[in-house]
């Protein structure tokens, strides 16, 4: 008679083949992931159909939902959206980089003590080594 553990380890080796057999071979030669964020200013999170708006009509915006991966729950750092965009860019709180506000003109960038541009140097996600 076999054990609990020997039937469940021969159930998950099974699984696994089934599963590895269905998996393109492509997909183990990827070198790296294709991962698309869309970032929006404004957007509420009942303001795509796929959340539950009944008025506004979103069927690729649901398509993408469908396919891919959905948050339901997620903060940004700012409601501002160029500090915003810094903090998920880098993984850092934006005033690391001097962007505490939306960027403006260079004067009044210089005027509030905000920085130009984010620095090249900051650490970004797009280049980051773990994707």
């Amino acid at each position: 008679m076999t054990s609990h553990h020997s039937r469940v380890s021969v159930f998950r080796r099974g699984f696994l083949a089934v599963v590895i057999s269905l998996v393109p071979i492509p997909v183990f030669c990827a070198e790296r992931p294709n991962i698309v964020v869309v970032f929006m200013d404004d957007m509420g999170w009942g303001d795509f159909s796929c959340f539950g708006n009944q008025h506004a009509k979103t069927p690729n915006i649901d398509q993408l939902a469908n396919e891919g991966i959905r948050f339901e729950q997620f903060y940004v750092n700012s409601p501002i959206c160029s500090p915003s965009r810094v903090a998920i860019s880098t993984g850092q709180y934006p005033q690391r980089w001097r962007i505490g506000s939306f960027l403006s003109n260079r004067d009044h960038n210089k005027q509030r003590g905000m920085a130009q541009w984010l620095d090249p140097a900051a650490p970004m996600l797009a280049r980051s080594n773990f994707l």
